[in-house]
């Protein structure tokens, strides 16, 4: 039958395999509830005692955990896990109707308050509101002093809009004198009913109250001040804020209670008393801490969120005046500065901060990449080059500096070229025999369009790691893009040469001669490859290269070769398609699916892998609706294979 998605949420998954629970709580609470009690023996305890039809021992756990929960709920209603418990179990069995008729029947007969309010509660939980309210007006009347009968009633009327009626159950409930724990949940829940219809005095007699009934509760009085901030409320929010951080006596509290009514304060238009407030607590906090950069954030928002920067511009020159070794300060108005394309006040505030602090990396870094952004490029060099002193090891600065060299308009190319390469051999210093680093400064010597530097420094890559590959590619790719094509095609040569003349090398070879279009030497590569042990990998590689150069049938042959090696079926389906495209490209698809519909209609007729095989051959002819006949036909030969439903599914 269908679910509602509350249903649907209540899967019998927490059921199954709590074997833990039910030893530690479901058995015990059962059968001390069994103990002390009359033996359940209602309409649902009948339901789920009537059935006889064999179950697992599973299901008998779960029936039994079922009754032992609904037993608790009876006898204690409330929402929470017993009653997801039994709700989930009978979703899971499809029976949650006639479930709720039994509940509802049992009520009636008995006259039971609290069977009324669980079968509200399970209406809750099913989005049956109307009927919820009406079942649980019943629970309200018949339990007088039962605060969750008129607390649920209230939320209930809440969900279809009747605003009044819900308030004056939740006051129902209050009255009823809840545990400190419901209590709290309810006066914030009416307290919120209260704000959102715009009935300001009964909020703020909601918030007094229960203020006096948690005298000296700090989280009490933050919850409030939350709710109220949340709910539009902001000046009754700021006092008790306010009142925290005069009250608390953990510094970090004070903090964070003074930072909250400040931005309440920003937000209520206040923003001069804010931005007092949010200094005298950076006066307090730890200047290094994650907590003085949030409150720098703060007061930077005061300004964002009215775009007013120049006003943040001023902020932080009066600041910075008041304040001359805050650097931090000064690179943030840098920064805004930046955003505003004004350049020449930003560097200048940039190289304020590095005057108090002239090994700042960061202050140095933004200041370079400004002067650069303005076109600056000898300043930013220079900039690079103090910074280069300060961490003379980091390859990245070193870089840097050279492109920042090399892009300065003011001298001439064969100038710029020299000095930029004579950074970037810096790298080489302590690092000379690093192939890696040696390959850097080849690449970035090409950038600058240093050809035969370039070489050579690939060339050393390459002498001080024979055996790796990748240098001589690279060589070879630059060589090509070079077009010296006999010189590139020597390089490559050398991955698969003398003592590295191996399959695995043969194979990167063939792959490199290929992605360059030498499609013959790369045929020639992968045929050698296939001499030597080859994996699946190698040969079916080895058919999409004949494929593609139009040997259809030796690419078949190698693809017969290969099958036998595919050991799961992701290759087998690979070699499938393989075939397939082959057949494509011989122009004899149709061929080749007369002769399979001729053997599937003989003794393969039963064969579910030749009627899949016949479908997906049909559908890469474009034959769809004979495609779905084939897969349907493998379906009904195989209705557990997966693979099979898959393809039926595609």
């Amino acid at each position: 039958m269908p679910r509602t998605e509350r249903e649907c949420r209540f899967a019998r998954t927490s059921l199954v395999g709590a074997d833990s629970l039910f030893a530690t709580i479901g058995i015990l609470l059962g059968e001390l509830l069994w103990g002390f009690g009359p033996h359940p023996s209602m309409a649902f305890s009948q339901q789920l005692a009537s059935s006889t039809t064999e179950v697992t021992a599973e299901e008998s756990r779960e029936k039994l955990a079922a009754q032992r929960f609904l037993a608790l709920l009876k006898r204690s209603p409330r929402l929470g896990t017993a009653l997801d418990k039994v709700y989930g179990y009978h979703v899971s069995l499809g029976t949650l109707d006639s479930f709720t008729e039994s509940l509802r029947l049992e009520a009636t007969q008995s006259n039971d308050g609290k069977l009324w309010l669980v079968l509200g509660m399970v209406q809750m939980q099913r989005g049956q509101d109307a009927a919820a309210v009406e079942a649980l007006e019943r629970a309200e009347k018949m339990l007088p002093t039962e605060h969750l009968s008129s607390y649920y009633l209230g939320k209930t009327l809440l969900l279809i809009g009747e605003l009044d009626r819900a308030a004056e159950a939740m006051r129902r409930a209050i009255e009823r004198k809840p545990a400190r724990g419901d209590a709290l949940q309810i006066f914030q829940d009416l307290g919120r009913v209260y704000q959102r219809t715009g009935r300001s005095e009964q909020a703020l007699a909601i918030w007094s109250e229960l203020e006096r009934l948690f005298p000296n509760d700090a989280g009490v009085q933050e919850q409030i001040a939350a709710i109220l901030a949340e709910e539009g409320a902001e000046q009754a929010a700021l006092e008790r804020y306010a009142a925290l951080a005069k009250s608390s006596k953990d510094r970090f509290r004070q903090v964070e209670m003074s930072v909250r009514a400040a931005q309440l304060k920003a937000k209520l238009g206040n923003s001069a008393e804010a931005l007092q407030d949010f200094e005298s607590q950076l006066t307090v906090v730890n200047p290094d801490s994650w907590l003085y950069r949030d409150i720098r954030r703060r007061i930077e928002e005061v300004f964002w969120s009215s775009g007013d920067l120049d006003g943040l511009v001023s902020y932080y020159t009066q600041w910075t005046a008041a304040h001359p070794d805050d650097v931090d300060a000064m690179l943030r108005n840098a920064r805004v500065l930046s955003i505003q394309k004004r350049g020449p006040e930003s560097q200048q505030w940039f190289r304020k901060a590095l005057e108090k602090a002239p090994s700042n990396v960061e202050a140095r870094q933004a200041l370079i990449e400004s002067l650069a952004v303005a076109d600056n490029h000898a300043a930013a060099a220079e900039e690079m080059r103090q910074l280069v002193e300060i961490e003379p090891d980091n390859p990245d600065f070193i870089v840097r500096w050279g492109e920042l060299v090399l892009s300065d308009n003011a001298q001439s190319v064969p100038d710029r070229q020299a000095a930029a390469t004579g950074i970037w051999k810096r790298m080489l210093a302590t690092r000379g025999d690093d192939p890696v680093a040696v390959a850097r400064v080849a690449d970035l010597l090409r950038g600058a369009e240093l050809i035969e530097p370039a070489i050579e420094h690939y060339r050393k890559a390459i002498s001080l790691a024979e055996n790796e590959p990748q240098y001589r590619e690279y060589l070879g790719e630059f060589l090509q893009q070079l077009q010296r094509q006999e010189e590139a095609l020597a390089v490559w040569e050398g991955i698969a040469s003398d003592a590295r003349h191996t399959r695995d090398n043969i194979v990167r070879l063939s792959e490199v001669l290929s992605t360059f279009h030498y499609d013959e030497l790369a045929l020639e590569k992968m045929a050698e490859a296939c001499q030597m042990k080859p994996t699946f990998g190698h040969r079916a590689r080895y058919a999409e290269l004949l494929r593609e150069a139009g040997r259809v049938d030796q690419a078949l042959e190698q693809l017969d070769l290969a099958e036998p090696m595919a050991d799961d079926q992701e290759l087998r389906e690979l070699v499938i398609d393989e075939r397939i495209k082959n057949y494509q490209a011989r122009g004899d698809l149709a061929d080749q699916i007369t002769q399979l519909e001729a053997s599937v209609a003989g003794p393969a007729k039963i064969d579910p892998a030749a009627w899949r095989l016949l479908a997906l051959m049909r559908e890469a002819n474009r034959a769809f609706q004979p495609a779905c006949d084939a897969i349907e036909q493998s379906t009904s030969l195989a209705p557990e294979n997966t693979l099979v439903w898959e393809t039926n599914g595609t």
